[in-house]
């Protein structure tokens, strides 16, 4: 069932959600009313979908992947059941007194719950109560960042959970420009768009935050995961279907792979897991 939650304006200035399409932070959004007083929720993009996007065509698994990337959702399975966890909810949202209490498990499987804070004004679901104050604290969202504050160094400047240093900034050109040297026979990218902006930054992300096969970092920093979307690239080149070298199917006779199909989830997953590679 869903529930009302708060928001702040601070959400919309978030520089991390900034970069991601703008369904996935209408989708974070939407968690928040699916969730359960803990910031819980089961990990089942079909049914998400259906209550957030009953009549939009996206990806909801794919959303869902790119806010895992931020930190501010976490994906993770107990007992063999997938479930997510809003990070820092029970800091940012004052669930309702009468609110059941979470019957999903955290990520050590414990199902410990966050007992409501007493009321005098039970109804009252956007402040605290006044108890008498002319100075009544407004509670709910951060009013200047969503960012998990786990992830907030004392001194107020952002970094990772494991105190690494923040991720390297993404350079667009640089990734058109590999595209455009290592693929001449494709179409050229000739207009960037806020989509394809958020695109290269979403396999940024991927490069710099995902393991290869081996169970090593893809990459940790901006030259090296530059040296491997240059790769990815160069195996795009070496894949006779993508490069048209062959019959295509039925109705397909005229596609042509292209940037755009390259920065998808479909184009990745094809490069990735359908062209031979060691470790990719």
């Amino acid at each position: 069932m869903a529930r009302a939650r708060n928001i702040k304006p601070g959400f919309f200035r978030n520089s991390d959600l900034v970069e991601l399409p703008m369904e996935a932070r209408l989708l974070f959004i939407g968690l928040w009313t699916l969730a359960d007083r803990e910031g819980r929720l089961e990990d089942r993009p079909k049914q998400i979908k259906m209550e957030i996007f009953p009549a939009d065509n996206v990806d909801c698994d794919v959303l869902l992947g790119l806010l895992a990337s931020t930190g501010m959702v976490a994906r993770y399975e107990v007992g063999g059941k997938r479930f997510l966890q809003v990070v820092n909810f029970t800091r940012h949202q004052n669930p309702h007194r009468d609110e059941k209490a979470s019957t999903m498990p955290d990520q050590h499987g414990n199902i410990a719950t966050t007992a409501p804070a007493p009321r005098k004004h039970s109804a009252n679901t956007v402040q605290a109560p006044c108890n008498g104050d002319s100075n009544p604290v407004v509670i709910g969202l951060n009013p200047d960042t969503l960012i998990p504050d786990s992830l907030t160094e004392p001194n107020g400047s952002v970094g990772r959970a494991d105190q690494k240093p923040a991720m390297p900034r993404c350079d667009v050109q640089a990734v058109v420009d590999l595209f455009h040297e290592t693929l001449p026979e494709l179409p050229a990218v000739r207009l960037m768009s806020d989509e394809r902006r958020k695109r290269v930054g979403a396999l940024w992300r991927f490069v710099l935050t995902s393991k290869r096969s081996d169970g090593t970092p893809r990459a940790t920093t901006a030259a090296e995961a530059l040296d491997w979307i240059g790769g990815y690239f160069a195996r795009a080149r070496d894949n006779d279907f993508l490069m048209g070298r062959g019959g295509r199917a039925p109705g397909h006779e005229s596609w042509q792979c292209d940037f755009d199909f390259l920065l998808s989830e479909k184009g990745k997953k094809h490069v990735i897991e359908k062209t031979q590679a060691v470790a990719a």
